[in-house]
């Protein structure tokens, strides 16, 4: 009998424009040993199944029982090679296929992140949602329109409130 694995879709938020498959298999792997050991990271079967650098999106492998686990191991990456990043997960399937069709193609959904868009596009603001902390707080990473603002306040990020999403959306700004 073979091993029945899981595939899950994932992304890379990051200030880096390109981060290479080598750095993001090394970041998964690395994630996995802090959180869980060399012991039970035999366990994942992990496998990069398809990763694209420019686009920063990829598919890895992961034995059946153990999904929920890569995902919080995930969860706990903050920087890769010095930079802020974060992994998101788009979502799991039985087959490379359908995590293909369903999370990495050009027509992919805008997924939500605790009723907050993990794409922000205000009249303001807008880039991606990187971080949401428990507080309301949320870290995003600036487009080229918002560019202008993470430059003026030397940060590669923009920090908002639910708050200030709430009044930015009325139109109130």
């Amino acid at each position: 009998m073979h091993a029945r694995h899981r595939y899950l879709a994932f992304t890379i938020l990051s200030e880096k424009e390109k981060i290479p498959r080598e750095v993001a298999i090394r970041t998964i792997w690395q994630s996995v040993f802090r959180f869980f050991g060399e012991l039970k990271a035999s366990e994942f079967d992990l496998w990069i199944m398809a990763y694209d650098e420019i686009e920063r999106k990829g598919i890895v492998r992961c034995s059946l029982g153990l999904v929920d686990l890569l995902r919080a191991s995930l969860a706990t990456v903050t920087e890769i090679d010095g930079k802020r990043a974060a992994f998101h997960v788009l979502g799991t399937s039985g087959t490379v296929k359908a995590a293909t069709k369903k999370f990495l193609t050009k027509h992919e959904k805008v997924h939500k992140i605790t009723e907050i868009e993990q794409k922000i596009e205000l009249i303001n603001v807008s880039g991606d949602v990187v971080r949401i902390n428990p507080c309301g707080e949320i870290d995003i990473l600036p487009d080229a329109k918002s560019r202008k603002i993470s430059e003026r306040t030397k940060s590669n990020f923009i920090g908002l409130t639910i708050f200030d999403l709430e009044i930015l959306k009325k139109g109130s700004v």
